[in-house]
C-alpha cells in the first residue's frame, strides 16, 4: 500500500496539472491540508517536500507554498549545485552570487554538500540524475 504522504504528493500533484492550483497560486496551509486530508502536520510536510523536489512548488517559511510549475510539459527551472563544502572560504560569497543570477532568470538552485566523501558524491550524482534539473553546477577541486 502506498504511504499516506505520497498519495497525499500524488493528489495535489494532480490538482496543479488540473489547474485546480494555478501556475503562481498558494496552495493551502500545512494545517489545513492536514485538516482536508485527516493526516498529522509532519505527514503534510513530507507530501510537500515531495513536491518541492519534483520542482511544483516552492516552500517559503512565513509566506505560504506557490506553484512554480505545473509538471513534467513546464520548463524546469531548477539548477543543481554540486560542491564538496558549501562553507569554505569564498564558496558562500559565489553561492550567494549564482543564486541572485538564476533568480534574475526565475531560476531556483539546489544545493548538495558532499564533504569530499566519494559514496555522497556519487549519491549527489544519482540524485541529480533521477531528478528533473534544467543543469548542472559541479566545483572541481585539483
Amino acid at each position: 500500500m502506498i504511504s499516506k504522504y505520497l498519495q497525499i504528493s500524488n493528489n495535489l500533484t494532480e490538482k496543479i496539472q488540473n489547474g485546480v492550483y494555478p501556475l503562481g497560486s498558494k496552495i493551502p496551509t500545512e494545517i489545513e491540508l492536514a485538516d482536508y486530508y485527516h493526516v498529522s502536520r509532519q505527514t503534510v510536510r513530507q507530501a510537500l517536500s515531495v513536491l518541492v523536489d519534483n520542482g511544483l512548488i516552492n516552500k517559503k517559511q512565513g509566506s505560504g507554498n506557490r506553484v512554480i510549475s505545473t509538471g513534467p510539459d513546464s520548463s524546469i527551472r531548477r539548477i543543481a549545485i554540486i560542491a564538496s563544502h558549501t562553507n569554505d572560504y569564498i564558496f558562500p560569497a559565489v553561492l550567494r552570487d549564482i543564486q541572485k543570477v538564476l533568480s534574475l532568470s526565475s531560476y531556483s538552485c539546489q544545493i548538495i554538500s558532499t564533504h569530499n566523501k566519494v559514496c555522497l558524491e556519487q549519491e549527489a550524482l544519482q540524485f541529480v540524475i533521477n531528478k528533473p534539473f534544467a543543469g548542472v553546477l559541479v566545483e572541481l577541486r585539483r
